[in-house]
């Protein structure tokens, strides 16, 4: 029987993770909108594009949420890839 997994929230994935490795949460904030800003800036136009559904007027989108819409994402496709 497949067992159901706990929903969590952005802010209590980011402060789980924080958790696990020995981190402040604002850490993980930063490493995250590290992560969205080189996506952001990539060379790549698939890789800008990606990113750039999740900005409201160009600008850098929160890391909650970012994690919201991706998780969106992964329920909506049923936990398969893109």
């Amino acid at each position: 029987m497949k067992r159901k997994r706990k929903r969590h929230t952005p802010e209590e994935a980011i402060a789980e993770i924080a958790r696990r490795n020995g981190v402040s949460v604002e850490e993980v904030r930063r490493e995250i909108a590290q992560a969205i800003r080189a996506g952001m800036a990539s060379a790549a136009p698939e890789a800008r594009a990606f990113w750039g559904r999740f900005s409201k007027a160009g600008g850098l989108p929160e890391p909650e949420a970012v994690i919201a819409s991706l998780a969106r994402k992964v329920k909506k496709s049923g936990g398969r890839g893109p």
